[in-house]
C-alpha cells in the first residue's frame, strides 16, 4: 500500500496534532501538580520563585497553563523569554506589560513601573522570566530592586524564575546573594519515568482523539531509552516515527520507525536492547 500522501492525522484518526502545544490539556502528574500548587500559592503572596530543571521538561508549557489560570480582572502577567534581556530592555518590557510608553533613563521607567503598580488596586502584577539561566547578572539585579516592596515590605510583583539547573548555581554566588535572599520557594521539574512516559504519550493521543495504543512494546522501550523520559524529546521521536510508520500505512509505530526517525532527529539510532 502506498500511503506517502496520507497524512498521519487520516490514517490514525486524529483530530488534531497530538504533539501541537497545548496549555489548556497538559499531562500533569503529581510532580507537576504540586509545582503549580506552590507557585499559584506564591502568586498570591507576591513572592518570589525558581523553577528548573533540564531543557526539554515542560517548564515553559506548565507556566503557559499556570498563567492561563489567572483571571485578567485579578493579575497583569509579563512574559519575558529573551536570554539576552539587558536592564533596560527588561524595563521596557515590564512597562509595555503595564501598558507604559518607554522613557528615557532607567531610573525614571523603575518609578513610572512602581507608580502604576501602586494604581493596579486588586490586581496582582506576575513577572515570569523564562530562559533566567542565561540573563545577565544586572537584568536579575533590575529584577530585584523593580519587582521587591517598598516601605510597607510587600513585593510589587510576584515573580517566577525559570531556567536550565545551572540557574540553581549561579544563585549560589555571592554576587547574587541579595537576589536569593528574596528567593521564598525553589520548584524543579525532572525527566518522567518509564510508566510516566508511557502515561504522557497516552495522553498525548487521547486527547488528539486516538484511545488505543499506538506505540508499544520494543518501539516504546527503544524510544525511551532514546529520550531518557524528556518530554520534549518523546514529542519529537514520536512525531517522526508516526509520520514514517504513517508512510508505510502500518497500524502502529514498529521498532523499525523509531530507529530511522532517530538518525532524522537526533543524529543516531541505538540498537533496542531487549
Amino acid at each position: 500500500m502506498n500511503t506517502h500522501a496520507v497524512p498521519v492525522r487520516e490514517l490514525f484518526g486524529f483530530e488534531r496534532d497530538p504533539f501541537q502545544p497545548d496549555p489548556a490539556s497538559i499531562w500533569l502528574d503529581d510532580q507537576r501538580r504540586d509545582t503549580l500548587e506552590q507557585l499559584s500559592g506564591l502568586i498570591a503572596r507576591r513572592g518570589f520563585a525558581v523553577l528548573t530543571g533540564p531543557s526539554g521538561c515542560g517548564k515553559t508549557i506548565l507556566l503557559g497553563h499556570l498563567c492561563a489560570q489567572l483571571g485578567a480582572s485579578t493579575h497583569r502577567v509579563v512574559y519575558v523569554a529573551c536570554a539576552e534581556c539587558g536592564p533596560a530592555d527588561l524595563l521596557r518590557l515590564l512597562g509595555a506589560g503595564l501598558d507604559l510608553e518607554p522613557s528615557l533613563g532607567r531610573g525614571r521607567m523603575g518609578r513610572r513601573i512602581a507608580d502604576r503598580v501602586a494604581e493596579m488596586k486588586g490586581i496582582t502584577p506576575v513577572l515570569v522570566l523564562d530562559e533566567a539561566q542565561s540573563l545577565p547578572h544586572a537584568t536579575l539585579e533590575t529584577v530585584r530592586v523593580t519587582c521587591s516592596g517598598g516601605l510597607d515590605g510587600r513585593s510589587r510583583f510576584a515573580v517566577i524564575m525559570a531556567g536550565a539547573d545551572e540557574f540553581l548555581s549561579r544563585l549560589t554566588l555571592r554576587i547574587c546573594e541579595a537576589l536569593r535572599q528574596r528567593v521564598t520557594a525553589y520548584t524543579q521539574l525532572a525527566p518522567l519515568s518509564r510508566e510516566q512516559s508511557r502515561d504522557y504519550l497516552s495522553h498525548r493521543f487521547q486527547t488528539a482523539g486516538v484511545s488505543r495504543e499506538l506505540i508499544a512494546g520494543e518501539a516504546f522501550s527503544l524510544l525511551f531509552d532514546i529520550t531518557s523520559g524528556v518530554p520534549r524529546r518523546i514529542d519529537k521521536l514520536a512525531d517522526e516515527a508516526l509520520r514514517r510508520a504513517a508512510r508505510e500505512g502500518a497500524a502502529a509505530v514498529a521498532l523499525d520507525h523509531v530507529r530511522s526517525a532517530s538518525r532524522l532527529v537526533f543524529g543516531n539510532a541505538p540498537e533496542f536492547t531487549p
